[in-house]
């Protein structure tokens, strides 16, 4: 029972005959990076034998599940077993507890003794009950962080468990059908092995079968059996009432073709896309549940939608439309009904679909003529298009005219590329603009035909052009076509033509560093836009507003202005200005240091471009780069980064690929400062920018990290006169930080760190006001601990990138020490490798002289403990061990090695080591605890961030570390039940309970802590956890022979909140 059975722990065998998927494994390559990672299908799909092949390759553990799994503790020592394969120091088992805590020991465990993220698939989820423990393991670890555990997750059925936090994006991806389905070229693969010669059918094949693997084998094979009349009868097969296909449907979803079932398929193949609630009208109550059964088993596909829209896959609905059955239905009617309900729910789109199909067509012209211009700006001119080709002997109508000439533009349906009336150039061009593709979006624009330039249309052409060039930072020519579009619009009157002019003009000035024209600009454009009712226009100008007040550093405006866009925007389909608006309100919420909401916004935008398919996801990568960036988590910032710049140069946007340059340039210090400054010399020779600030204070600190001192005072000038003249006062507090760097003088270097903190605490700016302040502690060696606490409080981690901070670590002693938790040496930010410590030995005489905590050791004593079997060892191998150690520590400042000819002693002041650092910090803490300081939260919270674990945790036999390591964890426990007892008495429930459970996950036989913790969820009404967790402690007691003296769960329900005590 220790372990698993070795056909559990090893990917199945291919078979003989086997197709890689090429987009399956391309999606599981992007997808197992970020985390966790499912993959869900019906039968006949693959999904086993193309995950297994993936996993062979990428060197992942396996573990194929059985019903006889459902025991979590059972479950564990599997996963463990598959985890030895490829990493042979894990044990056999972990510590018994509950599904939660097996989990968050099992992650610890993998930390601990892994180091580095565990990649482990988890086939054939369904064999597990959904209720049983072990599912509850399984979910516990699917939110493990990728940097511990990344998980891929095989079923044949949805996961019985969701697998998205509220509001997450980014962590999770969901692999389908459509990653495993053959392509065009893989089915003719298939066809080639059953019958040579035959390749040339797979485009017919593939659209028979959507690519269904089981299917098209069944083509194959039936295409092998060869036919006088060629292959013909066997492709008829594949459509035929009761063929391959719909028997292989009835015995996947176990539900033969009962009548209402087969009533249900006809309906939703006529209508080709369907909502629940469409069907519900239609008297198919069964919906709601077959539907999302089909689509589990890969037989039907769900496009996002105000409500879904669900479809049948092509070959199904093909068997279908050829049912004898079908004559007994009226499809015109039942089009006709279906365009009524959707036009009911203002889902034109979906009705005007409807309406093609069932040929009505002064109905079609009337909505089309209604809300076609609505629908294209909404991005459905596809269904424009179908429209206008029904109706192409009706399109004299000028009203239609309007409506469907943009969107057959854009399909290239109508005239190729010669000139087009002003309004149609607008739109189609807006179709490119909107998307980030600028270069093709100004060919739209230059099509339009402009006479004197004073009509509303000629205006809003001028407007968008010049918009299109400003984003390129060509801004000669969208000056001149801003002031034209100005003229023009005074002249021709129009508030809409009006607003979108003032906008260009706002945008123009911003970047010339003209503030007082940009304000004026924006409140014009935003009086017209209203009085207009242009709610597009609307949104658009509050989005930009808060960029207005972002570049200004006043960051509680833009959080209006951002609100105000955010919600007019979900009023209507205004996707791109919607993620413009999120965008800029996760600036704001970096500034205001609430980064974890910043972050959701920016993934929010993420998947607004994406789903747009807009180049313009830069600025939303370029966001979350800036988040990872003060958060310390320089590789997923550098990742953010990369692939906004690549963003950025496909789409030739001057302002986001300024952007991407600048934080790429900063968090590359860390790795390559050669890189990082070429980087930054990109930015800066793009020009005047709205980056430009940045990028002269990114060139300028990576000039002070190379020593060049005179660049960098210059840069740091520079910015700070184009910071004033914009009114950019973060740009000008960070300037005064540089400056204050590149003088010589300690009087001067506090004086400008005191007017950058000064503008700082102006604008509400708490990250900046603490790293100011961080900045003079290291200068002037005083209240250190105390200003990184006020950094940390905010989780800022970022002291290797190209900043203040960057620039005074690299003057502090250089040699890391990581004694908590894993053993790390690092020199200037990067482990020692292995080599350099020539033994383990000498790594190993290394901890010893810190488990000493400075003290001498005799040279006697440390031949001992490092040579315990052997007697008469000589001092020269001890000199050897020295001299490697000093290796190790040759860069140092000084040295911190003294070795006499009786002792030896290691000067840790010369080191920042983590044991110091923390125990300092929980002395402190406590010592405040026990005050009753009103700042003792915030110094425990510090002291147990330090914390990375026992120390020396990989030397856990060796009597030399036990006094220290014991000395720590005392000290740590006792930091845990200080917070716990603070956060319950503040009536932060949530806190105290995590303190509560580390403290049971270091010894879960400490009844006072388990009774704490019953307490603490009685008192916050949450009896049913306190109930499970007084049988876990009940289950504790008796494991140790105390199961007689346990505190009954009667005696603790009864008694009044609060006043329980432990004992």
């Amino acid at each position: 029972m220790g372990t698993a059975l070795p056909a559990k722990t090893t990917p199945p065998p291919m078979p003989s005959f086997h197709i890689e998927r090429r987009r399956a494994t391309r999606a599981l390559d992007e997808a197992v990076l970020r985390g966790l990672t499912t993959v869900v299908a019906g039968s006949g799909w693959g999904k086993t034998v193309t995950v297994a092949g993936w996993a062979r390759r990428a060197g992942a553990c396996w573990l194929t599940l059985h019903r006889d799994d459902n025991d979590h503790s059972r479950l564990v020592r599997e996963i463990l077993s598959a985890l030895r394969v490829e990493h042979a120091g894990l044990p056999m088992d972990l510590a018994p507890g509950s599904p939660d805590s097996q989990a968050a020991d099992l992650l610890r465990t993998l930390t601990e003794r892994v180091g580095r993220s565990v990649v482990l698939v988890l086939d054939d989820l369904r064999e597990l009950d959904p209720r049983s423990p072990a599912t509850r393991l399984v979910e516990a670890l699917s939110r493990a962080e990728p940097e511990i555990l990344r998980l891929v997750l095989v079923s044949r059925t949805d996961l019985p468990f969701p697998v998205r936090r509220p509001g997450e994006r980014g962590r999770v991806t969901e692999l389908g059908t459509e990653h495993l389905a053959f392509d065009v070229r893989e089915v003719a693969r298939v066809l080639e092995s059953a019958v040579p010669g035959d390749g040339g059918l797979a485009a017919e094949v593939w659209r028979l079968t959507s690519g269904w693997p089981a299917v098209v084998r069944h083509a194959a094979d039936s295409l092998a059996a060869r036919s006088p009349q060629g292959p013909e009868p066997a492709l008829a097969r594949l459509r035929r009432r009761g063929g391959p296909l719909l028997g292989h449907l009835a015995a996947t979803i176990g539900a033969g073709e009962t009548e209402s079932l087969h009533r249900l398929l006809l309906h939703v193949a006529v209508l080709n896309r369907v909502t629940i609630s469409l069907c519900g009208a239609l008297g198919l109550d069964t919906a709601k549940d077959v539907l999302p059964l089909l689509a589990g088993h890969g037989l039907a596909e769900v496009a996002d939608a105000p409500e879904a829209l669900w479809s049948l896959i092509p070959p199904l609905r093909d068997a279908l439309l050829a049912d004898a059955a079908l004559g007994v239905y009226d499809m015109g009617a039942l089009h006709r009904r279906a365009a009524d309900f959707h036009r009911s729910r203002a889902m034109y789109g979906e009705a005007i679909r409807h309406l093609v199909d069932a040929g009505e067509h002064e109905y079609l012209a009337s909505l089309l003529a209604e809300h076609g211009t609505h629908l294209i700006a909404s991005g459905e001119a596809e269904v424009v298009v179908q429209a206008a080709t029904a109706l192409h002997h009706n399109l004299d109508a000028l009203r239609l005219r309007r409506v469907t000439e943009p969107a057959l533009r854009a399909r290239g349906d109508a005239n190729g590329g010669g000139p087009l009336p002003p309004g149609v150039a607008v739109q189609l061009g807006l179709l490119w603009h909107l998307r980030g593709n600028l270069d093709q979006a100004l060919r739209c624009y230059s099509r339009g035909v402009i006479g004197n330039g004073d009509t509303a249309d000629e205006v809003l052409l001028l407007a968008w052009t010049a918009t299109a060039h400003w984003a390129l930072g060509d801004f000669e020519d969208a000056r001149a076509l801003a002031d034209r579009a100005l003229l023009g619009a005074q002249q021709c009157g129009n508030a809409g033509p009006l607003a979108a002019s003032h906008t260009a003009a706002a945008l123009l000035a911003a970047a010339e560093g003209n503030r007082r024209a940009n304000a004026w600009h924006y409140a014009s454009a935003l009086g017209h836009a209203e009085r207009a009712g242009n709610v597009l226009e609307t949104v658009r100008i509050r989005a930009n507003l808060s960029s207005h007040f972002l570049e200004e550093g006043r960051a509680a405006e833009a959080v209006r202005e951002a609100d105000l866009a955010v919600e007019l925007a979900q009023t209507g389909s205004y996707d791109f200005f919607h993620a413009l608006a999120l965008v800029n309100r996760g600036g704001a919420l970096i500034i205001l240091g609430r980064f974890e909401e910043a972050a959701a916004d920016f993934r929010s935008a993420l998947d607004l471009y994406q789903r747009l398919g807009s180049a313009m996801v830069a600025y939303a990568l370029v966001g979350l780069g800036d988040v990872y960036r003060e958060l310390g988590e320089a590789s997923r910032a550098r990742a953010a980064y990369e692939e906004a710049l690549r963003a950025a140069e496909e789409s030739a946007d001057l302002q986001s690929l300024g952007w991407a340059l600048v934080g790429l340039a900063r968090v590359r210090a860390a790795d390559d400062l050669a890189a990082a400054r070429d980087l930054a010399q990109r930015a800066v020779d793009l020009g005047h920018g709205l980056h430009r600030v940045q990028a002269m204070l990114a060139r300028g600190w990576l000039a002070l990290l190379a020593g060049d001192r005179a660049r960098a005072a210059e840069d740091a000038a520079g910015a700070a006169d184009l910071a004033r003249g914009r009114r950019d006062l973060i740009g000008l507090a960070e300037s005064l930080e540089l400056t204050a760097l590149t003088v010589a003088t300690p009087a001067a270097q506090l004086a400008l760190l005191g007017e950058a903190s000064a503008i700082f605490q102006e604008l509400l700016h708490p990250v900046g006001t603490a790293r100011t302040a961080l900045v003079q502690a290291l200068l002037t060696g005083t209240d250190v601990e105390s200003a990184e606490q006020g950094l940390h409080r905010y989780g800022v981690r970022a002291t290797r990138v190209a900043s203040s901070l960057a620039v005074l670590a690299s003057s502090r002693p250089r040699i890391a020490v990581h004694a908590l938790g894993s053993f790390k040496v690092l020199r200037d930010g990067v482990p020692v490798p292995a080599a350099e410590w020539k033994s383990k030995k000498a790594r190993d005489l290394f901890k010893i002289l810190i488990a000493r905590e400075g003290r001498p050791v005799s040279r006697e004593q440390l031949m001992t403990l490092l040579w315990p079997e052997e007697k008469n060892v000589t001092g020269n191998r001890l000199s050897v061990l020295l001299y490697a150690v000093r290796g190790v520590l040759a860069n140092a400042d000084e040295g911190p090695l003294i070795a006499t000819r009786t002792t030896v002693q290691l000067q840790t002041d010369a080191l920042d080591l983590d044991v110091r650092r923390f125990r300092g910090a929980a002395d402190t803490a406590l010592d405040a605890y026990q005050r009753g300081g009103p700042d003792a939260a915030n110094l425990l919270g510090h002291a147990e961030s330090l914390y990375g674990g026992d120390f020396l945790e990989e030397d856990a036999d060796e009597g030399w570390a036990v006094p220290l390591r014991e000395e720590c964890r005392s000290a740590y426990l006792a930091v845990l039940r200080a917070l716990a007892d603070l956060s319950a008495a503040g009536g932060d429930f949530d806190q105290a309970v995590r303190h509560c459970l580390r403290l049971l996950s270091q010894d879960p036989f400490d009844e006072k802590t388990h009774l704490r913790l019953i307490q603490v969820l009685l008192t916050a009404g949450r009896y049913g956890e306190a109930m499970r967790r007084h049988q876990i402690y009940a289950q504790a007691m008796r494991e140790i022979g105390m199961g007689s003296e346990c505190v009954p769960w009667s005696e603790l329900r009864d008694g009044e909140p609060g006043s329980r005590s432990a004992r």
